[in-house]
This record gives structure tokens, C-alpha cells and sequence, in this order.
């Protein structure tokens, strides 16, 4: 998903001057000040960066003004936003953010000439253009980078998922609602968990339980199955008690998420043919990467498919969200820039104004 709001009759904003980077999803937004490198990399250099509870504050365009009015000397013209959901009309739709996104509000707010949204795992999959250079932890498979289809998927305050092209013309990425597909429990004590969650049936989405909330909301069910009464209160607190087997439930709900997450993740891997690797990436599994170390998921990762012998080619690895939403965002819209130029340059040249 991707959507360009620009004001008529405006100069078009250049990628060389300062433009706005951020990234945007459930629970933090990351901006940055950022601009074309001059290397020869054509990389992002980044001039201010800051973080945000995305609670603290009562709207985006709110929440932008801040940073502009505190990092940028003069007025910002371009913007790059990637966001949890995706752009329907002037708005974006989505099931996790904070606030109602509406992008001739913010276009009016902060003045832009140019704006573009993309989704968060968009521009996560544009990051994974310099892969190789991530601070990546191998989970499972080879430690190799091959060329082929890459997926990053990640659980947060939801589950996202995008897929990498690569082509000799350059990359594209494909954005995913994989999150919302339907569950599909495979043990008994999966499918007790899914009666529970849905006694008289119907639809569960994967982020019911393969998110940080889902973690709750699992350890929470294994507790009402169980007759226990539930006393941790956040995924974290679940993580730490799995982690030192101090809680029953905690350690029963961590080893079904990481179980579950592998077949989710499998499921994906063999639908884009991810010869390329998948990145499982957010703090959220990146602070749990030794439960997820000692659990089932490489094993529900090849669960006796048809094409296990192609996924036990594929590595997995785990990294930071960290800065690398706005990077890929930042250069998504550097490499538009540039094409657009291009496009114009090679116009001019064919057609010379009279």
C-alpha cells in the first residue's frame, strides 16, 4: 500500500532537502528528520530521530508538529509516513492505531506539498534491502542470504507481514493483512484454546493470540481452561514467568505462541516461496528470542510439508524494529524521487519544450 497526496500547483518537493520520515504503529511512533545521502549508496542520512508513546498524545498531526516544531530549523515540505493499515480513500483503515488517520488532515496541519503512506511492513520489507547489515539473530535454518523472496513478519500490538521482490529493476515490496487470516489451531490444546476464544464459532484472526496482546490474551485462556486464576498483567510479565518456570500458564502460553507463530510463519514462507529468508522482527520477539530458541517453532516452522525440504532452506532470523521502519521508509521515498526525476529528465530530453 502506498498513497501520494501532493498540492496542486506546488513545487515538487526534492528528495535532497530535509523531509520527514515516520514510522508509525500501535504503540510507539519513530520519526526522523532525514535526507539523501550524498554517497554514493544513495543511503539516508539522518538528521534528528526521536521516539514517541503514541498515548501521550491526542492525534498524529499533534504528534508530528511536536517533533517538526523541536527538531527542524525550517519548514519540513515532504513527508513519508508507514503505518499499521493501509489507505482507503483519505483515510487509512486500521484495527491498532491510536487515533483516526486522515491524510488531508495532516497534509493541511503541517503544510506538506507532499505526502506519502505506505504500510509499516512495507517499509520494514524496503529496510531489507541492506539485510545483510541488520543486527540479525539466526532462529533456525542456514546462516546464508540468498536471492530470492524475502518476508519480514513481526507481532506487536498486531501482526504484520510483507513479502520483498527483488528484480533487476529494483525491489518491490508487497504489504500483507496476513494477520487477519483466519486461525488454524493444529494440537488438541489449540483447539481448546479456539473454543474457548470462540464458544459458538465464527472468525479468529492469527493476531488473536500471535500479537503482545495475543500473548495476554492466551495465558489469560490457558488460565480460565485450567482453573487458575490469572495474576500477570501485561505480555511481559508472561514472558519473564515462562522464562523462569514460575508460572504454569505463562510457560504453557509462551510454548503454544512461539508454536504457533512457527506454523503462521511457515504457512507464509511457503506461499511467497521465501528463498530469501524470513526476518522476524519487533522488540516484542526480539526480547523473547531465547523462549523462541527452546520452543517448537522450528519444528512447526517445517511441520511435515509437502515442501520441507525447500523451508529447511530458509533461515530465519529475528532483529530490532528499531530505526529500520523509518529508514525503508525514507528510502522508498528517495527511490521515487529519484525515478520521478529520471522520468522527467528523460522526458525533456525526448521531447525539448519548444
Amino acid at each position: 500500500m502506498d498513497a501520494t497526496v501532493s498540492h496542486p500547483g506546488r513545487p515538487r518537493h526534492s528528495s535532497a532537502q530535509p523531509f520527514l520520515a515516520a514510522d508509525v504503529g500501535g504503540t510507539h511512533a519513530r520519526i526522523a528528520l532525514v535526507r539523501a545521502s550524498d554517497a554514493r549508496d544513495h543511503g539516508v542520512e539522518m538528521l534528528a530521530y526521536r521516539k514517541f508513546v503514541c498515548s501521550e498524545h491526542s492525534t498524529l498531526d499533534g504528534l508530528l508538529q511536536l517533533f517538526v516544531e523541536a527538531e527542524a530549523a525550517e519548514s519540513v515540505r515532504g513527508c513519508v509516513l508507514a503505518c499499521a493499515g493501509h489507505v482507503v480513500g483519505d483515510d487509512v483503515m486500521h484495527d491498532n492505531l491510536a487515533w483516526p488517520v486522515s491524510l488531508s488532515r495532516l497534509r493541511g496541519a503541517l503544510g506538506f506539498d507532499e505526502l506519502i503512506v505506505l504500510n509499516d511492513f512495507e517499509a520494514l520489507g524496503y529496510a531489507l534491502g541492506s539485510a545483510q547489515h541488520l543486527d540479525a539473530r539466526l532462529l533456525c535454518g542456514p546462516d546464508v542470504h540468498p536471492a530470492a523472496p524475502t518476508l519480514v513478519v513481526g507481532p506487536g500490538t498486531g501482526l504484520g507481514a510483507a513479502v520483498r521482490v527483488a528484480t533487476s529493476a529494483g525491489a518491490f515490496v508487497i504489504a500483507t493483512e496476513a494477520g487477519q487470516m483466519d486461525l488454524a489451531p493444529q494440537t488438541l490444546r489449540e483447539r481448546e484454546v479456539l473454543a474457548r476464544l470462540a464458544p459458538d464459532g465464527g472468525y479468529v484472526p492469527c493476531e488473536r493470540i500471535l500479537s503482545g496482546p495475543g500473548l495476554l490474551t492466551l495465558y489469560r485462556t490457558l488460565c480460565a481452561l485450567n482453573g487458575a486464576s490469572p495474576t500477570l498483567e501485561n505480555p511481559e510479565a508472561v514472558g519473564a514467568a515462562a522464562r523462569a518456570y514460575a508460572d504454569r500458564q505463562a510457560t504453557e502460553a509462551v510454548d503454544l505462541f512461539c508454536a504457533s507463530l512457527g506454523s503462521f510463519v511457515g504457512n507464509l514462507a511457503m506461499t511467497f516461496m521465501a528463498g530469501g529468508g524470513v526476518y522476524l522482527a519487533g522488540g516484542f520477539l526480539s526480547s523473547m528470542f531465547d523462549l523462541l530458541h527452546r520452543s517448537d517453532f522450528a519444528t512447526r516452522f517445517l511441520h511435515e510439508r509437502s515442501v520441507r525440504t525447500f523451508l529447511e532452506r530458509v533461515p530465519v532470523r529475528v532483529i530490532e524494529h528499531g530505526q529500520n521502519g523509518v529508514l525503508g521508509a525514507a528510502r522508498f521515498y528517495i527511490d521515487r524521487r529519484r525515478l520521478a526525476q529520471a522520468a522527467r529528465e528523460s522526458t525533456t530530453e525526448c521531447c525539448p519544450a519548444k
